[in-house]
């Protein structure tokens, strides 16, 4: 079984495509290569394994 886990995206580093996001007060550095839709700071994602899987509302 699989858990992502929803996060805040608090920093975007397009350069390196990776964003800061915090989850439960705690901010980490994850990988937005696998998301297909443009990221804003602000946006809310489902993290698994340390990599964005999807934008959610």
């Amino acid at each position: 079984m699989c858990l992502a886990v929803p996060s805040r995206v608090v920093e975007i580093d397009e350069v390196s495509k990776t964003a800061i996001v915090e989850t439960f007060g705690v901010k980490r550095k994850v990988s937005t290569m696998l998301l297909n839709e443009p990221l804003k700071v602000g946006d809310y994602v489902l993290v698994h394994i340390g990599f964005t899987m999807e934008k959610i509302d």
